[in-house]
């Protein structure tokens, strides 16, 4: 990782905004910021349509989730599309399976896609 921004309290939509400007404004140049979820992104994606930083080109943006949200923005959110449904599925199996005396692997992949978006 070449910069990085720590945010205290919660992960918005706003506070990326601010985390995404002082990053920014770092000494490093930034290529790319990928987040830890869609609402962080399509933050970003807003700071940079008000400063107007063109993306891809200027600056490519990714998240993590797939929201419809990060779909609907002018420019599609890139996002790697999480299997939400089946991670909570598979937890509460699991919470079943642990509460009957069974063993459950420690870690479970349910795999991920890759929706390329316009934004990376």
């Amino acid at each position: 990782m070449i910069g990085g921004v720590t945010l205290s309290g919660s992960s918005s939509v706003i506070s990326s905004r601010v985390a995404l400007a002082k990053l920014l404004a770092g000494k490093a140049v930034i290529d790319a910021v990928y987040f830890s979820n869609d609402d962080m992104a399509i933050g970003d994606v807003f700071h940079c349509m008000a400063e107007g930083i063109v993306l891809p080109d200027q600056l490519a943006i990714a998240g993590f989730n797939g929201l419809d949200m990060g779909q609907a923005l002018p420019q599609p959110l890139t996002t790697a599309v999480t299997h939400r449904f089946d991670i909570g599925f598979k937890a509460g199996l699991a919470v079943i399976a642990r509460s009957d005396g069974s063993e459950v692997p420690s870690s479970t992949d349910v795999g991920f896609e890759l929706l390329p978006g316009a934004t990376a």
